[in-house]
């Protein structure tokens, strides 16, 4: 983390070693790069992936009860639940992988 003399434009920012000091001025702004845009989109995108995961195992299981016997249905109903269990489990595995390369390579995005 690192911790700055001043919050809107610091001059000195020392890092948490307490030795390394970077002198120059510190863009204030939220979103300075893509990495910064992403980030603070992730939660936003992982709430939407699980409404619309849901969405898509209440629409599985209905088309599946409602059916009737047909085997076409059916098969449309099982695809579509087994697709979005192959998306949940695309998007568990995603994040589970940058935070174990976090870990590992101490990239500071999950403090």
């Amino acid at each position: 983390m690192i911790k700055s003399m001043n919050t809107r434009l610091a001059q000195e920012v020392r890092l948490p070693d307490g030795t390394t000091v970077i002198k120059g001025p510190i863009d204030p702004t939220r979103f300075p790069n893509l990495a910064s845009v992403i980030n603070n989109a992730q939660p936003y995108i992982f709430a939407i992936a699980g409404v619309m995961l849901l969405a898509l195992l209440i629409a599985g299981g209905f088309g599946y009860l409602t059916s009737a016997g047909d085997p076409k249905k059916a098969a449309s109903a099982q695809k579509r639940i087994t697709n979005a269990l192959l998306g949940f489990l695309i998007i568990f595995v995603a994040y589970w992988l940058v935070v174990i390369i976090d870990y590992i390579f101490k990239l500071g995005i999950y403090n």
